[in-house]
């Protein structure tokens, strides 16, 4: 199940999603920091390698959201 996130939550960069080559979740990004919102560091966005998390400004259409990343960001 694909969700969508409001536009801004706290330290969310809204615009910025990380994506791992051949699989099906991407996680939403940490404002100012290179980490996941369930904490996996990332690659900046000009390396590009086989493994490892890379970011993207797209969202991934594609792929499912982390749950991890989803459970974090919802209000408790």
């Amino acid at each position: 199940m694909n969700v969508l996130l409001p536009v801004c939550i706290g330290d969310i960069n809204p615009i910025m999603y990380a994506v791992r080559l051949g699989s099906s979740i991407y996680h939403l990004m940490q404002a100012r920091l290179n980490r996941t919102v369930c904490g996996l560091k990332v690659r900046p966005i000009r390396v590009k390698l086989r493994s490892g998390l890379t970011s993207t400004p797209t969202q991934p259409l594609d792929k499912l959201v982390c749950k991890h990343c989803v459970r974090l960001t919802q209000p408790r």
